[in-house]
């Protein structure tokens, strides 16, 4: 079995699996992954074949590149070889014991979130592209949906008029049906790209093809790099603005938070057992965002308008706190003294 036979039934397993199946996302994010980094050298290679360090050099080398990619290749391919090892495909476990920290070790979670002018910038820099990659940025912004769920938006999913977006449960990364409120900004870029005459409710509208979602949206991003003036930031680092955002306007957290299809605040009692689904203030929660987005857009309100008024509203103490940065506690070993601080403190 080759290494390329190999991963497409262990990424088949894993997407139709009964227990904890890979959410579309997961499983999109996965693919690229395998896709850019593992040659096509390497893929057609036996499995058994391959030699412990020729992984460990391959992770390694794109850790040191890209630390982000090396740790979630190096998740990936460490569940590939549990799989793998399980079925016998192959005698051991390639990577070694703890080897993730010496190799492509965790990287801290990212805290991006760009200010208003800065999003300002790459909507308008987004009104150069063509109408289904516009429409791909803008909706991404206006929704707080995921790279996945926009990508592969089909016809079948916007209801109520086009005031409605229904992302089903087998799109969504939790495995539960999410429902987004459309606005009129949202709505006029989904009127450019909607085909012309009859279509199935599959229809994909925003690929190169009806049976297709979008893609190459890191040639865009890189494009809107240069084009917007904004630089270090990702798709994701969109949502996490729009969640902000809500903050700045009052929104309060546990609407926020079912706003972005999130579980938290959430026991596994009551999941099992409340079935009725996000609450309604979920949908006013992401109507306040978009309504902010086009009162900025449209220049009814200024950018850091409600960033302005959320911190003047704060205690005095907290006025001038700036945004919150991650900062890792320092791991040591139980039993074990930090040599760093002993010879600090000497």
């Amino acid at each position: 079995m080759t290494v390329e036979q190999a991963l497409a039934d262990w990424q088949r397993a894993r997407t139709n699996a009964a227990e904890r199946p890979w959410a579309p996302s997961y499983a999109y994010r996965a693919e690229s992954a395998l896709r850019t980094h593992i040659p096509a050298r390497l893929r057609s290679q036996p499995l058994r074949e391959i030699r412990r360090e020729t992984w460990t050099r391959l992770l390694a080398g794109v850790a040191q590149e890209k630390p982000g990619a090396g740790a979630f290749l190096y998740t990936v391919m460490s569940s590939f070889f549990g799989y793998a090892e399980a079925m016998g495909w192959i005698e051991h476990h390639p990577l070694p014991r703890r080897g993730r920290s010496l190799i492509a070790p965790h990287v801290p979670p990212r805290t991006r979130v760009l200010e208003d002018r800065e999003w300002l910038a790459v909507w308008e820099a987004a009104e150069r592209e063509p109408p289904k990659l516009r429409a791909f940025t803008r909706l991404l912004l206006l929704t707080a949906t995921r790279v996945s769920e926009v990508a592969n938006i089909a016809v079948g999913e916007v209801v109520a008029d086009g005031t409605i977006w229904v992302i089903p449960a087998e799109r969504t990364k939790n495995r539960r049906e999410h429902v987004v409120p459309l606005c009129d900004l949202a709505r006029h870029e989904l009127r450019l790209v909607w085909p012309q005459g009859a279509a199935s409710d599959g229809w994909m509208l925003l690929g190169r093809s009806p049976a297709h979602g979008f893609v190459g949206n890191g040639k865009l991003l890189r494009r809107l790099f240069l084009s917007s003036g904004t630089a270090d930031w990702t798709w994701h680092d969109l949502r996490r603005t729009a969640r902000t955002g809500m903050t700045y306007l009052g929104v309060p957290e546990v609407d926020a938070e079912a706003a972005l299809n999130h579980v938290t605040g959430r026991s596994k009692l009551v999941a099992t057992y409340d079935q009725s689904g996000p609450p309604p203030s979920a949908l006013t929660a992401l109507r306040a965002w978009q309504a902010y987005v086009a009162d900025v857009v449209t220049g009814r309100r200024p950018p850091g308008d409600a960033e302005r008024q959320y911190r003047a509203a704060l205690p005095e103490e907290y006025r001038y706190r700036s945004k919150p940065q991650f900062v890792p506690r320092p791991k040591a070993k139980p039993g074990r003294p930090q040599k760093a601080a002993t010879q600090a403190s000497a």
